[in-house]
């Protein structure tokens, strides 16, 4: 029993030291996730790696059951998309591409597109101040709509955080699977 519980406090360490992440704010309306990790690429490496969610978003939180399936056309008007044999599901668009700086999507995913709600995801890219082949990743997830959204942000701020930080690790490691023996650079305050 210890083993199995220790074993789950590293994976929680491991998944979680990677970044700092809170739901800023919650209600009954809606709510605010923020996270920012530092990562060991340059800002248009990130943005390249951001572009290709078949090669970073968890299997587990897909329609088709493969990430493979998964694409992202990166120009306002653009799609955040799954497709796989005649099925189509479009999880948000892009409302604002800045290569190297920013992607902002609009729309729910996974089980929110049933609800009255929307939201925008923002991917903010910027030049770590310290050094330039670094970068500072932010993501914020901005939901609000006609639903019990107080009851829905810790469920969705998982789901937000773990495809965040398996972008994080694809970019830093080159996978985005989690290695337990070793520990990424957690981002600065």
């Amino acid at each position: 029993m210890m083993k199995l519980i220790a074993m789950g406090i590293c994976v929680a360490t491991a998944l979680f030291a990677t970044a700092q992440a809170e739901v800023k704010t919650k209600s009954e309306t809606g709510f605010t996730i923020a996270i920012e990790f530092r990562l060991n690429a340059t800002p248009d490496e990130t943005w390249a790696a951001l572009t290709e969610p078949s090669t970073w978003w968890n299997k587990d939180h897909s329609w088709s059951g493969d990430a493979a399936n998964f694409s992202l056309d990166p120009v306002a008007g653009g799609c955040f998309c799954e497709r796989w044999n005649g099925n189509e599901v479009k999880h948000m668009e892009i409302a604002t591409a800045m290569q190297g700086k920013r992607l902002v999507m609009r729309g729910a995913l996974g089980p929110l597109q049933g609800l009255g709600v929307t939201g925008a995801l923002s991917w903010i890219i910027q030049p770590d101040e310290e050094d330039e082949t670094k970068t500072m990743l932010t993501v914020n997830y901005n939901v609000g709509g006609y639903a019990d959204m107080d009851a829905w942000s810790g469920p969705v701020d998982g789901v937000i955080v773990e495809q965040a930080a398996r972008l994080a690790r694809l970019v830093n490691t080159g996978t985005p699977e989690p290695d337990l023996t070793t520990r990424q650079e957690p981002a600065r305050d």
